[in-house]
């Protein structure tokens, strides 16, 4: 995977914001590595095998190529990347082994191949090798040592150790391994049973309003019944037709799920649990209005998510991309007084969902470990980004995460960022320092939230802007600073005269002393020097060593506190 998928060019962006009336997107093929997933499933027991562990599976999850699942005592359905159906009958046991491999080791399916699919799908039995073709529906049983094929539309190629055979529509063959296969011979097309009768269900057109450009995709198509029956399309004069879901006021895109470690370092699926999450949060974007009502606009390429984020010490928080590939509302807003608009008022906080890190990759719904972000302390001391915090910490399977730093203290997290804890305003003062924004990556680009990461690391930045108390920052800017000269002797008026006359306020602390490493490696002044002027009473030693300031008499520079 080369791009969270992400990099695309910028025409791209601009043309998923298209209005209606604007030139329509044109179709193009799907990224190779897009995965499988359940679009239905009825029943229970089903799971998958991954990794040699069994998990229980629920619509919309994603199937991982080298999965294999076990349907149990359900009917289900899986999409397959470039839109073609593999529906399983219950016992069915299907194994995903390439973007076009797959195979079947009990029971029964049936695939429906899109006309638009680009290549051959190839289905393995125990007793042959199957190509279907773009454009066709296919029947495929196993009962004991005999794989059956029936092909009601379009054609399959029969690759077998002891011959190959074509199949026509409405043609059947039984294949036996080790044994050639026998001439097809026809079979009744419109013959079905409860499977198959589930398997063809129609599904109903789009409503009014809709796209229909978009639902001419086959990876929409099954989902337009989805989007009939959750919400309402209306048109929207900046963006065209747009879809709102029917949700709770209190809803959020990517809160009803979890999210899966995915591909490369840094990248991260969502696994929704809405039952329109998969298409509204691998393709388009979302936009929230003066109401505060969240609605969808529809796009054609997929990605794991479609999010930005902030990622702070202890906390891990994330927004969905709107317009122009930012976030709905930027992390700065969060400081800011809600605003008013007409028709209602709109919360930032409602565009970002914050977790505390130990919580983060595990499954369930991440609306449930939640929290305020306009409760926690200090928000500059987060990290806005493109990438996602890295893998390693999470958890894939959804069990315990790693903790990006303990909530509540000091941390170190990320790739060589060092922070202080960020706290509730409930718990106490913060350890971060205030008064530093955050720090944010370069402009909007097409994929923001990509798994390309910036050309600085923005931990490494947020650890130059947020300098926790007590540690010592790099001599390379101490030596920015130049020494301050010592006290002037050519003015007449005594030193205490000449103290309101200095920038520096008086200070109300005693004189500090030179460092001791300064006192002890400091050769004596030589003999025939001139003792020095006594200082004035606010006034600070001159520096012990070239490049080094001591405006703190610590030999750092001083930072502004909360």
């Amino acid at each position: 995977m080369n791009a969270l998928v992400f990099v695309a060019p910028l025409a791209l962006a601009v043309a998923l914001v298209l209005p209606a009336n604007a030139t329509a997107q044109p179709a193009e093929a799907p990224p190779a590595d897009t995965p499988p997933h359940l679009i239905r499933l009825e029943g229970s027991g089903a799971q998958a095998i991954r990794d040699g562990a069994a998990t229980p599976v629920e619509q919309g999850d994603p199937v991982f190529f080298g999965d294999r699942l076990d349907l149990g005592d359900a009917y289900g359905q899986v999409l397959w990347g470039d839109g073609s159906r593999i529906a399983l009958d219950r016992g069915a046991r299907l194994d995903a082994l390439a973007e076009d491999l797959l195979a079947l080791t009990a029971g029964r399916t049936l695939v429906s191949r899109p006309a638009g699919a680009t290549a051959p799908l190839r289905l393995d039995t125990p007793a042959a090798s199957l190509i279907l073709a773009p454009d066709g529906e296919y029947r495929v049983s196993l009962d004991g040592d005999v794989t059956s094929l029936a092909v009601t539309r379009g054609h399959a190629d029969v690759q077998t150790g002891m011959g190959n055979q074509i199949v026509g529509a409405g043609y059947q063959v039984a294949l036996r391994d080790g044994i050639t296969p026998e001439a097809p011979r026809r079979f009744n097309a419109a013959g079905y049973d409860s499977f198959i009768a589930w398997a063809t269900a129609p599904v109903a057109a789009p409503a009014a309003g809709a796209p229909l450009d978009t639902f001419e995709d086959p990876r929409f198509e099954a989902y337009s019944d989805v989007f009939n029956r959750y919400g309402g399309w209306e048109t929207d004069p900046q963006y065209g037709a747009v879809w709102y879901p029917t949700v709770a006021a209190n809803w959020r895109p990517y809160t009803a799920g979890y999210w899966h470690a995915y591909g490369s370092e840094n990248q991260w699926l969502w696994v929704g649990r809405d039952p329109f999450g998969w298409p509204t949060h691998h393709y388009g974007r979302w936009g929230m209005n003066n109401g505060g009502r969240w609605y969808w606009m529809p796009g054609r390429q997929w990605a794991p998510a479609w999010v930005s984020w902030s990622v702070g010490p202890g906390y891990i928080g994330w927004s969905p991309l709107g317009n122009q590939d930012r976030p709905v509302r930027s992390w700065d807003t969060l400081s800011q007084p809600r605003g008013v608009y007409p028709g209602g008022t709109l919360d930032a906080s409602r565009a970002w969902t914050v977790v505390p890190s130990d919580r983060f990759g595990q499954r369930g719904h991440m609306s449930a470990y939640a929290v305020d972000p306009r409760t926690l302390d200090n928000l500059s001391a987060f990290v806005s980004q493109r990438v996602g915090p890295p893998a390693r910490y999470g958890h894939p399977a959804g069990g315990p995460g790693r903790s990006y730093g303990e909530q509540g203290g000091t941390a170190v997290y990320g790739p060589g960022g060092y922070y202080g804890g960020v706290r509730s305003r409930s718990g106490g003062d913060t350890n971060i320092r205030g008064g530093v924004g955050p720090t944010r990556v370069g402009p909007g680009s097409p994929g923001y939230g990509g798994p390309t990461p910036p050309p600085e690391d923005p931990y490494e930045r947020a650890e130059r802007a947020v300098a926790p108390r007590g540690r010592q920052r790099p001599a390379a800017q101490d030596t920015a600073t130049p020494a301050r000269p010592p006290a002037q002797t050519t003015d007449p008026a005594p030193p205490a005269q000449a103290a309101p006359r200095q920038r520096t306020p008086p200070r109300e602390t005693p004189t500090p002393s030179p460092p001791k490493a300064a006192r002890e490696t400091a050769p004596p002044p030589p003999a025939a020097a001139p003792p020095p002027a006594p200082p004035a009473a606010d006034s600070t030693p001159p520096a012990t060593s070239a490049g080094r300031s001591t405006g703190t008499g610590t030999g750092r520079r001083a930072v502004p506190r909360p």
